[in-house]
């Protein structure tokens, strides 16, 4: 993406509506959450760390942010207990999506043409530190494959699980050239056939909370080769050494299941055998796992999938906007020096491009240069 095509993050958040009284007001709204952002970009995690490092940075960010000086802690918390945080994620999923759709444009490329689907998986967490303060908050999100840039999330209502959020979560952005990556939790015909509907494909693990669908697949693939000519299995292998294991995967699909399974969009079945040896002490172990799709082979080969992980494993992911909740994470207390645990990169994901050039631009001052 060339410096033509660059957008501002602060011409989505700018939308987000102000909850402050007009009367008293020394610093913009646009000012507020573009300060914050930047700070959580840098890596800073609670309202007392960002206000101490826009203090640290204070001349380059008035110059950027054409302000005459930085808001308080004070400010900055009264800010964050007022801001709605629904509206904060919906303009960072527009500005992720936005960010997407240009690189998209921008690259040409003969690979780029080729890798034509968009991987993206779905995955619930709770909240860290939210339940000191006596909340529980779980939330859903949807994360493209890569990037790890986090395209929405919903919060998952107390007393349901996370597939009650699933629809509405996936109504929220346009599925068209996407493979959702999803679960066994989610494995529902509901959800193949919403995401079918939605013009957008899936790759769904398939396990024992499907019993007839598990149990198809189990004996299908544990069966005899059929004669020549009739069987269409196909097959793919790798291995690799990593994390002080072996490991030697195999994949094999398989269309003859289609007409018979009684699933939505079904184009595919597969199989992916893994078998792990621990280099330290010779133990071995074999993992089958089953999983389904609406992508035919002509529209994507064994191959392909490692791009999308065949099987979806739980997912890391962080709420984009969990550290801007003052009660969802204990706040660094004066005097105490700053934490210096490193920011995971995914949880900043929503403004990528932002959080690689303010990070390089205004590192996280050291403790001695802040002192105590």
């Amino acid at each position: 993406m060339d410096h033509e095509q660059c957008i501002s993050l602060l011409d989505f958040v700018k939308e987000v509506p102000d909850p402050r009284k007009a009367r008293g007001q020394r610093y913009s709204w646009e000012l507020m959450l573009g300060l914050i952002c930047a700070g959580l970009a840098a890596g800073q995690k609670t309202a007392w760390a960002i206000a101490r490092w826009a203090k640290h940075q204070q001349a380059e960010l008035c110059r950027l942010l054409q302000a005459r000086r930085m808001p308080s802690y004070a400010t900055l918390y009264r800010a964050l207990r007022s801001l709605d945080v629904e509206a904060l994620e919906v303009q960072l999923a527009a500005y992720a999506r936005r960010v997407e759709e240009l690189e998209d444009a921008g690259d040409g490329s003969e690979a780029a043409a080729a890798q034509r689907w968009r991987g993206q998986s779905v995955d619930g967490k709770l909240i860290r530190g939210a339940g000191a303060h006596g909340v529980s908050i779980q939330l859903l999100g949807l994360v493209r494959h890569g990037q790890a840039t986090v395209l929405g999330q919903r919060r998952v209502s107390e007393g349901t699980n996370e597939l009650g959020a699933l629809p509405d979560l996936l109504a929220g952005g346009d599925l068209t050239d996407t493979v959702t990556t999803l679960d066994a939790l989610f494995t529902q015909r509901a959800v193949a056939q919403q995401i079918i509907d939605r013009r957008g494909h899936y790759l769904m693990v398939v396990k024992k909370n499907q019993p007839t669908l598990y149990a198809d697949l189990e004996t299908f693939f544990d069966s005899a080769p059929l004669p020549p000519g009739e069987d269409d299995r196909q097959s793919d292998t790798s291995a690799g050494c990593a994390h002080g294991r072996f490991e030697r995967r195999t994949l094999v699909s398989s269309e003859l299941l289609n007409d018979y399974l009684d699933w939505p969009g079904v184009a595919q079945v597969m199989r992916r055998t893994c078998e792990r040896t621990i280099l330290s002490t010779g133990a071995r172990s074999c993992t089958l796992t089953y999983a389904i799709t609406s992508l035919t082979r002509a529209q994507a080969k064994l191959k392909t999938w490692k791009a999308f992980g065949a099987t979806t494993g739980p997912l890391r992911m962080v709420c984009t906007t969990c550290a801007m909740r003052p009660w969802a994470r204990i706040e660094d207390k004066p005097g105490k020096g700053p934490r210096r645990r490193p920011w995971p990169p995914y949880a900043t994901a929503c403004w990528p491009r932002c959080g690689a050039e303010v990070g390089a631009a205004w590192p996280m001052p050291s403790a001695s240069t802040l002192g105590t």
